[in-house]
């Protein structure tokens, strides 16, 4: 049995808010989306794998000419005589971060993203991806698939994470903990988080 994709994704680079997202995947289609009367599901009968879309990469490549000397010979030493871009393209999930919480929508943003057509990365079928993309850290802004380490998402009563501190950030987020900021208070907030059970 094969396993859901891992992909080269971001970790959050700042743990400042602790906010719980869940990561989706939003449909888009420049065929089937054009015009004004769209159909309400029109994502359901689209064959142009709506939730994917193609990324291109711009791969800069360094082109160098040798040196010579006066008898025509090289040198040894090179030099930069222009810079060629070329464009890679791959397939990309039409990525989306819905926030849940319940002081954002009322706690409603995963009901209202399945509404419109979102879908989990794990319920993702296609030939690109026919076991679907394993599941994404739930922290605001990271994306990451595993661990520093390496090992699966953490699972917590506040959802999967990548790291235990954004599992703590969430967790008194959610309790309406008020956390310590300034800078003459690392070592209190320090100890609050540690306080954190998850």
């Amino acid at each position: 049995m094969s396993k859901p994709a891992i992909l080269p994704m971001r970790r959050a680079t700042s743990v400042r808010i602790g906010q719980r997202s869940l990561k989706m995947l939003r449909p888009v289609c420049r065929v089937c989306q054009v015009g004004d009367n769209i159909p309400r599901n029109w994502y359901k009968d689209c064959t142009h794998d709506p939730y994917l879309a193609v990324g291109e990469t711009k791969v800069p490549v360094t082109i160098y000419e040798d040196i010579v000397d006066e008898k025509g010979e090289p040198t040894g030493s090179k030099k930069v005589i222009g810079i060629e871009h070329t464009v890679e393209f791959k397939v990309v999930p039409n990525w989306v971060e819905i926030t849940l919480g319940l002081r954002v929508n009322s706690g409603r943003g995963l009901e209202m993203a399945q509404a419109k057509g979102f879908i989990q990365p794990e319920e993702l079928r296609t030939p690109g991806f026919p076991d679907g993309i394993a599941p994404v850290c739930q922290f605001r802004e990271c994306f990451a698939q595993s661990t520093p380490d390496g090992k699966k998402l953490l699972r917590t009563r506040w959802g999967d994470f990548c790291r235990e501190i954004e599992a703590k950030m969430v967790s008194a987020d959610e309790r309406g903990t008020v956390l310590e900021v300034g800078p003459n208070v690392p070592g209190k907030r320090s100890a609050q988080l540690d306080a954190i059970a998850i």
